[in-house]
């Protein structure tokens, strides 16, 4: 049984920073092997930045308390927001990998990140910041990648993916779908029912097609998983390559890793990972482009508003505009 705080004694604390030092070894010997270089490096700069920021302040990087991570934070609030939580990434990483609680996850944190954006987005400085398109020619390219992969974690990944594209649906509803929402019809058809959406509480469900070839990786890893029609869809799956069957939704961090063994998977130069909301602006960017409404794409990710489709698709409109089109005739 775990002690309190207040309770460990010094043989106690000695122990716990013995297993933290032996954790943080491992880690440092063996963690390159499960992360992209660019990744890896990224992960150990960041890192070194907050490591030396404590080392200069007599403070300690690990395990770090909400305060030193609030106050660092804060020190650093200059820089771009994207950078902010890259610390709070690497921040994060250490500790979890070490088998300590993160500091990133405390209200003190939570808190000290909120005030920064607010400041930064009255300010204008998040005016360009939004989530990476994931856009379909990186489906396609992961589907080539990983289509025929016969590990569980890859057709899961994949499967995920695929129906996040497909369906724009938001981070919260990928995961409270149920292997019985996914049908083929009569007509040969694959929907996907979807019972509640943020936008339609109704309790009347939507239906959302879904091409053969995203079924067939839906099945494919259903399949494998073992998975019945009351399962969740998206499970858990452990180092064994085996799934955890759980009885409630995964928590939506789940969906954030999985686009980010995206990212890291095809290691293309985008200006920052992809995370839960790429899917639904990569889609909607690519309705734009194929010429499809704002009324339509609105229609289609549900969105109360056509602004959100309008800011998500500027880039898109940008290059259709009468002046881009004018310049280009010009070229």
């Amino acid at each position: 049984m775990s002690k309190p705080l207040a309770h460990l004694t010094d043989a106690d604390k000695l122990r716990i920073r013995e297993i933290t030092q032996a954790k943080l070894k491992h880690f440092l010997e063996n963690g390159h092997r499960t992360r992209r270089a660019n990744t890896w490096r990224a992960l150990m700069s960041r890192w070194a930045k907050f490591e030396s920021w404590c080392l200069t302040n007599n403070l300690t990087p690990l395990p770090a308390s909400p305060e030193v991570v609030a106050t660092f934070i804060e020190y650093h609030q200059a820089s771009s927001y994207t950078t902010l939580s890259q610390y709070a990434w690497a921040i994060n990483s250490f500790h979890v990998e070490c088998g300590l609680l993160s500091p990133v996850s405390s209200k003190t944190v939570q808190d000290k990140q909120n005030e920064i954006r607010i400041v930064k987005l009255e300010s204008g400085g998040l005016a360009q910041e939004q989530a990476t398109p994931f856009r379909l020619h990186h489906l396609q390219m992961l589907i080539e990648s990983y289509g025929e992969s016969e590990r569980l974690l890859d057709k899961r990944n994949l499967a995920l993916l695929n129906i996040a594209y497909e369906s724009l649906l938001r981070e919260s509803e990928l995961l409270r779908i149920k292997v019985g929402h996914l049908k083929s019809t009569f007509e040969g058809d694959y929907v996907l029912s979807v019972p509640y959406t943020k936008t339609n509480d109704s309790g009347e469900e939507e239906v959302v097609n879904i091409t053969p070839l995203g079924f067939k990786l839906i099945q494919r890893y259903i399949q494998g998983a073992g998975l019945t029609k009351e399962d969740y869809l998206f499970q858990p799956i452990g180092r064994s390559n085996k799934v955890s069957v759980q009885a409630k939704p995964m928590n939506t961090r789940t969906v954030d890793r999985v686009f980010l063994w995206a990212f890291e998977s095809l290691a293309i130069d985008l200006h920052s990972a992809w995370s839960g909301h790429s899917a639904r602006i990569g889609a909607a960017q690519d309705l734009l482009a194929a010429g499809y409404s704002i009324a339509q794409i609105q229609e289609n990710g549900r969105w109360k508003s056509p602004m959100m489709v309008l800011r998500y698709g500027k880039d898109i409109k940008a290059k259709e505009s009468a002046m881009a089109k004018m310049l280009a005739e010009r070229r």
